[in-house]
């Protein structure tokens, strides 16, 4: 079976220069063998190219077969590498227009994400608004009715104070009508005890002026009989006188 043609760059898998040296070929191989070993890291393709392009540049005859075939190894690898880099453009253009269209994506669905936001936003504000409303509904209405009791309150004071104004009147009416009519029975008091004693007064004038009537009647009648028993007298004298003759 013929052997297989290379298709790497052992130079470059070495980090030399095509015009480097034997020493230089074994120091630089053994420089990566180190690195590139499996048991440091590295992997077994990596190590089993570097020791294919060592075997191959340390000995002449098959340096100098590769040097022949190296222009056409470079070629297809430049080839290669060109379709590597157009592949790996389109690869990044396909990337950049699958990341530019989830960037739209992205976009759009921040783009909804932020509307949806938004809406939730407006309506917590609307809620907020219609509770600060409410709110300040209740509060008007308590307000009212704090107004509404204390003027109750206040109108009850003042019924109170009425009643009150109303009860002291009605007392110093009643005390000024008690008084009037304590006032007016002592009056009346009065005036019948004035009527006792000026009846009194009179009953005694009056008894006094019948004592002195009755006086002067007796003193009368006396006088009377004085004259009546004179009259019998001296019709007794003239009887006598008229039987002396």
């Amino acid at each position: 079976m013929a052997p297989s043609i290379p298709e790497d760059d052992y130079y470059d898998i070495l980090e030399i220069r095509d015009v480097a040296t034997i020493t230089e070929v074994i120091a630089n191989y053994k420089k990566l063998a180190l690195v590139r070993h499996p048991d440091k890291g590295g992997s077994n393709q990596a190590f089993q190219l570097l020791g294919n392009a060592f075997e191959t540049l340390k000995d002449s005859a098959k340096r100098a077969a590769y040097d022949l075939i190296l222009p056409g190894i470079r070629k297809r690898q430049k080839a290669k590498w060109e379709a590597f880099q157009r592949q790996a453009q389109a690869a990044q253009a396909a990337q950049k227009a699958q990341a530019a269209k989830k960037e739209s994506e992205a976009r759009k669905r921040r783009a909804e994400e932020a509307a949806r936001l938004r809406k939730i936003h407006e309506a917590e504000l609307r809620e907020k608004r219609r509770q600060e409303e409410e709110a300040a509904r209740f509060r008007m209405i308590r307000e009212a009715e704090l107004r509404e009791r204390r003027r109750q309150e206040h109108e009850a004071a003042k019924i109170r104070m009425f009643r009150e104004i109303a009860m002291k009147e009605r007392k110093r009416r009643e005390a000024e009508a008690e008084a009037k009519l304590k006032r007016e029975e002592k009056a009346r008091e009065e005036d019948v005890m004035r009527r006792l004693q000026e009846l009194h007064q009179e009953e005694i004038r009056k008894t006094k002026e019948n004592r002195k009537a009755r006086d002067e009647e007796e003193d009368v009648v006396a006088r009377l009989q004085a004259l009546h028993h004179e009259e019998i007298q001296e019709a007794r004298e003239a009887r006598a006188q008229r039987h002396g003759e």
